[in-house]
């Protein structure tokens, strides 16, 4: 049997590990034919103090899907993955890329990573989140905002556990049968949180991890591209999550992606503290700093296919 094949649309890097390149090795790993499809080509992520590259437009991501249709290649698509869009002409394309896709496979799985900021800071255009909240979502299976993406979009503050439930539930009413907030972070102890839902089960829970220190990228993208392996791996497939006994496949796989994100994490910071870089400064962002902070994905493929388990689900 053909192993399922994912169109992951998201930024390009040449060095290190952000977007689909973060994504594509990762899916790889856990059984995927992976099709990156690029929204942006840079030489490196923007937070080393130079890059250069360029950022893709609408029109060239129609192209590149033109030639896939007149391939046939559209039909032979499983999954879809979606991350840093960056542009509004690229989210325009992505919806009728969407519509296209789900109108040839029925059972196609769309799995949205809101790329629009973190820590209360926007990286994009603010026109872009209506553009995902009004046009984009309602076709999504699965989404993975983190706590401050998933406030944007819910128009719901989170500010402890009763709001982050009520923001989930909001996403819920837009589309998504399966809400993952990736993580929030209420300050008030060394941990963060993931909550997350499951609407056919009525599955509820959360899952609290310790908070690292220092500063990577390329997280959420590794996260988002995990998850939905695992979720589509075992009996029946992702269209498992279709039906009541669905809640327990999110639960299970969320628990094996957070400590697989734990200990690859832990892993790159063990190279940083090899070099004598403390993983908490917030020293200059040259290439050699940068450099040793991106996530060390071919040293951790271990724990990316079989981590240790270190997190269990609270159910709520």
């Amino acid at each position: 049997m053909e192993a399922p094949r994912v169109l992951s649309v998201q930024s390009h890097v040449v060095h290190g590990h952000v977007g689909n390149k973060s994504a594509t090795f990762p899916l790889q790993l856990l059984g995927f034919n992976v099709d990156p499809l690029n929204t942006v080509q840079f030489s490196n992520h923007t937070g080393y103090a130079k890059f250069t590259g360029e950022r893709l437009e609408g029109p060239q991501i129609d192209t590149l899907v033109e030639g896939l249709e007149a391939n046939g290649i559209l039909n032979r698509y499983t999954h879809l993955l979606t991350g840093y869009l960056g542009r509004p002409s690229i989210l325009t394309s992505l919806q009728a890329l969407v519509k296209k896709l789900k109108s040839i496979n029925k059972n196609l799985v769309f799995m949205m990573d809101p790329v629009l900021g973190d820590d209360g800071k926007l990286y994009v255009a603010p026109e872009l989140v209506d553009l995902y909240r009004d046009n984009l979502i309602q076709y999504a299976d699965i989404i993975t905002p983190n706590g401050f993406e998933a406030t944007l979009l819910s128009g719901v503050k989170i500010l402890d556990e009763a709001s982050a439930l009520e923001a989930i539930q909001k996403l819920h009413s837009m589309g998504p049968e399966t809400v993952v907030v990736t993580s929030v972070d209420f300050g008030t102890n060394a941990d963060l949180t993931l909550y997350a839902s499951h609407s056919p089960s009525n599955t509820r829970f959360k899952i609290s991890f310790p908070k690292l220190k220092g500063s990577f990228t390329g997280t959420g993208d590794l996260f988002a591209a995990c998850l939905l392996a695992r979720l589509s791996l075992g009996p029946g497939g992702v269209g498992v999550l279709k039906l009541e006994t669905g809640g327990s496949r999110v639960v299970a796989a969320c628990e094996t992606v957070v400590s697989s994100m734990n200990q690859v994490l832990n892993e790159t910071m063990q190279r940083m503290k090899a070099r004598g870089e403390d993983a908490g400064a917030a020293e200059g962002r040259g290439a050699e700093n940068m450099r040793y902070r991106e996530l060390c994905l071919i040293e951790s493929r271990g724990f990316i296919e079989n981590p240790d388990s270190l997190f269990k689900a609270v159910m709520l």
